[in-house]
């Protein structure tokens, strides 16, 4: 879910006309190479802090090749004209940059200063072996801390998202979420409302549903790829992947068994045949055909469906908060930060291209630029809202204020880990014995957080 949304070109694309920038926004997505941002005047300084506090230092930061690297490494001048400090900035390709980050950190050698992270690909492993450095005591320390940060200004969801054990060790910097397309017309003519909990959910799928014209709940039904769509369900049933501390698996729960057996079950009723071999992929798509009346995945699908050269339902879908479960009300999100590590040599330095990154006026530079903030500034600055209906904007503030980011469990072998928690998926589509299936991906997911050294 998230490597998918955040990395996509065509994801900031839509991103961009979804916020309603204009024709130079979408020309910066265009090209391949986005334009340098404005350059943007330093804030004041506020009692001891000074930009220029680590002049003549240098940074080397390793990121995953996107359009987001992109546009940060066209902010390297400006950074360095504001501290003095050299940037030595590298992007890889995801597999390769994760493999490169976690064979310097292993190593040792102390040379690398700053990453990108995020919770469920590489928490469980960086946290494990201390390659994370402790951020708190640079955010509380005036001497450190620019005026822009503003630590109350991000959203809870996406800082609790960049935490562990209380301690901040990455600062959000792109943030992405879930929320529910539904076919307003389709409601409207049925005098329903938007479905707000699981009960609702339900009703409000079988009463629109009317195959083969339309499916009344179509979601990702494909094993490993359905795993960070029934995330949610999962939780809103008040159950963790790994439990509460994080050692205790918790799929043979009885409310975990009830989470598959409502996901799959609602997939099974109200979606086509097949939907065990559906993704966002083949899904997207299907409802902007006009197939579906219920489509819960990632909020930068709006554009897609509201493209009038490729959709059939322009103007017709409301997007909102995904509905609450009878133990939670929490959407799934996915966020990434920015860390330094441990080991690194210039952490004051590198803590400077951090805070740079995150703070509030580059946030709505880049939210602008198409890249989605976890700023609360950002989300409600007008330069960067023209053109956004207003449900869209309040249902992903909304999202990233609430959500839980452990859309995967959090392992440190995560496709494997995708794998065990998905096959329940299929055997709930399927009809089959669930409570058995829970049972082994409990089993499986126990013995996987054992060879990684976790329990």
């Amino acid at each position: 879910m998230a490597d998918r949304a955040i990395n996509s070109a065509v994801t900031r694309r839509g991103f961009l006309v979804g916020l309603g920038v204009g024709a130079a926004g979408l020309a910066l997505a265009a090209c391949a190479q986005p334009a340098a941002p404005a350059p943007t005047a330093a804030p004041q300084a506020s009692g001891k802090f000074d930009w220029m506090q680590a002049k003549g230092k240098e940074v080397r930061f390793i990121g995953l090749k996107s359009t987001i690297e992109d546009y940060w490494e066209k902010s390297v001048p400006e950074f360095q004209q504001l501290t003095g400090i050299n940037v030595k900035f590298e992007a890889y390709e995801q597999a390769q940059a994760r493999q490169k980050i976690a064979t310097e950190l292993t190593a040792g050698t102390g040379t690398l200063d700053s990453f990108r992270t995020t919770r469920a690909q590489d928490f469980a492993q960086y946290a494990k072996n201390g390659w994370f450095e402790d951020l708190t005591p640079y955010s509380t320390n005036p001497q450190k801390a620019a005026p822009d940060l503003d630590m109350a200004d991000f959203f809870e969801g996406a800082l609790n998202s960049c935490k562990i054990d209380g301690k901040v060790i990455a600062l959000p910097v792109i943030s992405g979420g879930q929320c529910l397309f539904v076919r307003k017309d389709l409601l409207e003519a049925k005098g329903l409302k938007a479905p707000t909990n699981f009960d609702e959910l339900e009703q409000v799928a079988k009463a629109l549903h009317k195959p083969p014209d339309v499916y009344g709940f179509v979601s990702r039904g494909q094993k490993s790829n359905a795993v960070s769509m029934f995330a949610v369900f999962l939780h809103n049933m008040g159950v963790d992947w790994m439990g509460k501390d994080g050692k205790s698996p918790s799929l043979n729960l009885p409310e975990a068994v009830e989470a598959y057996k409502f996901y799959g079950g609602l997939l099974k009723a109200y979606a086509p045949q097949g939907i065990v071999n559906m993704g966002n992929v083949e899904l997207t798509p299907f409802y902007q055909q006009g197939k579906a009346a219920l489509f819960p995945d990632d909020l930068s699908f709006r554009t897609q469906f509201e493209d009038p050269a490729s959709s059939k339902v322009v103007g017709k879908t409301a997007y909102v908060n995904f509905p609450a479960g009878p133990k939670r009300n929490t959407p799934t999100i996915y966020i990434y930060g920015l860390a330094i590590s441990s080991q690194s040599k210039n952490k004051d330095a590198a803590w400077l291209w951090t805070e740079y990154l995150a703070g509030k006026q580059y946030q709505i530079k880049a939210m602008v630029a198409g890249v989605a903030a976890g700023r609360k500034s950002a989300w409600d600055d007008p330069t960067a809202l023209t053109a956004a209906p207003k449900d869209w904007v309040e249902t992903a503030k909304w999202t990233f204020d609430k959500g839980d980011d452990q859309w995967a469990p959090p392992v440190i072998s995560v496709p494997e880990a995708r794998d065990i928690v998905g096959l329940p998926i299929t055997v709930a589509i399927e009809g089959g014995d669930v409570k058995a299936a829970c049972e082994k991906a409990n089993s499986d997911l126990t013995a996987l957080a054992k060879r990684d050294g976790l329990l």
